[in-house]
This record gives C-alpha cells, sequence and structure tokens, in this order.
C-alpha cells in the first residue's frame, strides 16, 4: 500500500486517508499498524506532529502538513466508534497538538499549512482543502472546545471569499482574504489540493444539513455536470478554463461527493463515472477509497457511536 509518490517514502496525507479507510472498514490490524507507524514519525520540529514526508529509514522533511494530522485524528475517532480502547485518548492527543495550527486573521480562524518549530502561513497561506468542518465539528464535541466550532464555520467565510462567482472553483492556496496564491507562490489555481474541498466540504452537509455546504458544493458540481462527468480535467483556472489534460479519481471522485449535494441526476452521472475509474497512481487511489468511506459509511459507523 505505498502512500508516496514511490515506495520509499511516505506523506502524511496518505497516512490520514489510510487510517480514516481502515477505521471505516473494520480493519483494526491494519489501522494499528498505521497509526504505530505514525507514532514513530512524530518530531518535536514539526511539534508533535507527522513529519510531512518520510521513509522506513528517516525523514525527507520534518516539517508539518496541517491536513494529514488532522485527518489522523478523525480516524482515531472513527477507530474509537468501531473498536473503544484507548483511541480516543489517542485522538485527543493529535487534535491538541493540531490546535496550534489555529491562527486569527482579524477574527476569522485560519488554518496554518503546518509546523516548523512554529505554525507557517495562516492569514498570508492557506489552504482551503485542508478545511474539513464535519470532522472539526467531531472535535469540538469529543474534546469539550469550541475553537474547532468556530473553525469549522470560519471555513465557508474562506471558502466564500476564493470561490469563482460563478464556477464555485478554489485555488489550491490564498490569503485569508480570498486573494489566490500565497505570500511564497503557491498555486492560484484548482489544482491537486484544492480538487479535494469539494469532499471535505460536502460531508458538512451529508452529515450535517448545513446549508453554506450545500450551497457551494450544489454550485461547484452543477458547473462540473456542464463539463460533463466523463471530461473532468486535473486542474483548472477559477473560471473553468481547463488547465490540465489528465482524467482521474482525485477530481472526479471528490466531485462526485458533492453530487450527492445535487439532484439524483447529476449524482448518478458523477457515480457511474466514478464506477469506470482505475487509477494506479497513490494519490488517486487513496483519495478514491476515503471519498467512498467517509461520505457512504459514516452513518452505519456513526450508530455505533450514539449506540
Amino acid at each position: 500500500m505505498p502512500i508516496a509518490d514511490d515506495e520509499s517514502t511516505i506523506k502524511v496525507e496518505g497516512m490520514g486517508w489510510a487510517l480514516i479507510s481502515t477505521a471505516y472498514m473494520g480493519d483494526k490490524t491494519s489501522f494499528d499498524g498505521i497509526y504505530e507507524f505514525y507514532k514513530k514519525k512524530t518530531t518535536s520540529k514539526a511539534g508533535g506532529m507527522m513529519g510531512w514526508k518520510v521513509s522506513c529509514n528517516g525523514f525527507a522533511d520534518q516539517v508539518s502538513a496541517s491536513d494529514g494530522d488532522l485527518d489522523v485524528g478523525f480516524g482515531l475517532i472513527v477507530a474509537h466508534w468501531q473498536w473503544g480502547g484507548n483511541y480516543l485518548n489517542e485522538a485527543k492527543k493529535v487534535i491538541t497538538n493540531c490546535k496550534k495550527l489555529i491562527k486569527n486573521c482579524n477574527g476569522v480562524s485560519v488554518l496554518s499549512g503546518g509546523y516548523s518549530d512554529s505554525p507557517w502561513g495562516g492569514c498570508d497561506e492557506t489552504d482551503i482543502s485542508y478545511y474539513t468542518p464535519a470532522f472539526f465539528r467531531v472535535f469540538a464535541e469529543v474534546t469539550d472546545d469550541d475553537a474547532w466550532n468556530k473553525l469549522a464555520n470560519d471555513a465557508y467565510t474562506l471558502l466564500e471569499r476564493s470561490a469563482n462567482a460563478s464556477t464555485g472553483l478554489v485555488p489550491d492556496w490564498q490569503y485569508a482574504d480570498g486573494t489566490p496564491g500565497s505570500s511564497t507562490g503557491r498555486i492560484d489555481y484548482y489544482r491537486y489540493d484544492a480538487c479535494r474541498t469539494p469532499w471535505r466540504m460536502a460531508l458538512d452537509y451529508l452529515w450535517n444539513g448545513n446549508e453554506k455546504a450545500y450551497a457551494w458544493c450544489k454550485k461547484i458540481s452543477t458547473w462540473a455536470d456542464k463539463i460533463g462527468a466523463s471530461n473532468i480535467k486535473d486542474g483548472y483556472a477559477l473560471n473553468g478554463t481547463p488547465k490540465g489534460s489528465n482524467h482521474n479519481m482525485a477530481f472526479t471522485g471528490a466531485l462526485a461527493v458533492s453530487a450527492m449535494c445535487n439532484s439524483q441526476k447529476i449524482a448518478d452521472n458523477f457515480a457511474e463515472q466514478v464506477s469506470k475509474l482505475n487509477c494506479n497512481f497513490w494519490y488517486n487511489k487513496h483519495l478514491g477509497n476515503v471519498y467512498l468511506c467517509s461520505s457512504c459509511i459514516h452513518q452505519e459507523v456513526n450508530g455505533i457511536k450514539h449506540g
């Protein structure tokens, strides 16, 4: 199960997705092994979080990337729902570390891009695809810390500031005021970070009925349906002009989850296309798996949670 660009390196985002997926699928043996590896790759450089890129023998990069650790925290909560035990305490430890990443930008809670001896980015550099409001609301519930509810709600402020009014498309990176890009020149259009955003936002409508999530997901999935599920490319200017040429699960699968906030016809169009995709690259495969697990299985597992 490679979770990086080659078999010798592992990225923290892949760790997060693997933990969410194995927990939802009830694979405790794989979950425990992956989490043990995660713990061995945490570092003080990353504020107790995992180095962004590692190998079995060491670190390729000790700086953290926020999305991976946040997903690890949620994966541990799903493990708690499934198996009980000490998983909730472990989740709280990870969530406490992740709280270091939250910054205040003129009253709006914003995620730093990661941690390198201290949080980096924030007001001048954040990634909307790192925000999963539905996860944050669960964090607030299990930690009794309303800072996570505020981050969940403020995610829509950031989303609305950056989303194109016609297409709904968002950039990979943005300033807190919505300006695309960042102070270090990160990608300012819809690419391999931003492509995950429809999945992350849609969960807040599918799980919680959030109307802001619904409105944005309906807009972007309506735009995508006009393009055609089989024609989605791996990159767009925010006005919808294609900048990529590949068709894969990372982009199409996330839009399929957002289509669950739209009409049955549009949802079916995307579901049919997703069923035909067979991606070999780790990023696309792992994302496809977590898209399906978190959007379709959550209600059953959440039923275990609520007894």
